[in-house]
């Protein structure tokens, strides 16, 4: 196998990885986080913005909000039955 790239070749069955696509990888994958960290933040800052009547219309208490903005919150009215 081997790529007009030059990122992955195959050499008697060993497939060998360029260090840049490596470095590319690394990069990619710590982007990918830091955006992930950037929109959570910013969800967190948002709601703790809202007052507790407005948490309330979306079915949430203050105590909720990081696990709601964190997908840790079960939101089934009946846990147990599922």
């Amino acid at each position: 196998m081997s790529t007009i790239s030059g990122i992955a070749v195959n050499v008697r069955g060993r497939t060998i990885t360029s260090w840049h696509s490596v470095l590319f990888a690394a990069v990619k994958t710590w982007w990918v986080k830091y955006l992930a960290h950037r929109v959570e933040r910013e969800a967190l800052i948002q709601l703790q913005r809202m007052s507790d009547r407005e948490l309330e219309d979306i079915g949430l208490k203050r105590s909720q909000i990081r696990m709601a903005v964190r997908g840790e919150l079960d939101r089934r009215p009946f846990p147990d039955q599922y």
